[in-house]
């Protein structure tokens, strides 16, 4: 295991330095404001991936801000803000957080915001996904669940979305704990897919 202590500044070269099969647990403190994607890609190995920003750290841009892809190792958020704030609408709004074809990815109390017309979270190309004491606000949709992926929600904090969760080609929404069942939008959306109440239950 290593951890190591980075600005904002500094975040993406380190990441990019690494090597692709990680065979380490990392854990990256990080603070400041990340005004650019972070782009996190082609991880392979028996390694992990932590960012934990203490509360001190935000990823804020006006396109998409987290992108993940093709990474099969466990990648993991804690304690950090993820703001888009892009303007646009409907489902070809930008996603806050992009993730496809990974493993496992983790938010762990990390507030995700949209400026009205965003997706929150699309994990999509079987892509494992769990969310725990998380805040989603501000999005056009919060969560955008497709092709054969999963995404857990346990006691997130929901508000000012237009659509909760979708559900699209296979996609799995799970709903725990304290998670209202509408995500803190108007409504859900199921196209071939399935969410389930914190009971149990299906919607």
């Amino acid at each position: 295991s290593r951890t190591v202590t980075l600005t904002a500044a500094e975040l993406q070269s380190y990441l990019n330095a690494l090597p692709k099969m990680l065979t380490e647990h990392i854990t990256v403190n990080v603070s400041g404001t990340l005004t650019a994607t972070l782009d996190i890609r082609e991880f392979y190995g028996s390694g992990s991936l932590t960012i934990d920003g203490g509360q001190a750290f935000t990823l804020s841009n006006s396109n998409t801000a987290l992108y993940v892809v093709h990474c099969r190792i466990g990648v993991s958020f804690y304690n950090m803000t993820i703001l888009s704030t892009t303007a646009g609408g409907d489902l070809g709004a930008v996603d806050t957080c992009y993730l496809a074809d990974n493993s496992r990815i983790d938010f762990i109390r990390c507030t995700i915001q949209g400026g009205g017309y965003n997706t929150g979270v699309r994990p999509r190309g079987v892509c494992v996904t769990y969310l725990q004491n998380c805040t989603l606000t501000g999005n056009y949709m919060a969560l955008d669940i497709e092709d054969g992926s999963a995404a857990t929600v346990i006691d997130a904090t929901c508000s000012e979305n237009t659509i909760g969760g979708r559900v699209y080609h296979g996609g799995i929404l799970l709903l725990a704990g304290t998670t209202p069942e509408l995500l803190g939008g108007t409504s859900n959306s199921k196209q071939g897919g399935i969410i389930a109440k914190a009971d149990g239950t299906l919607i």
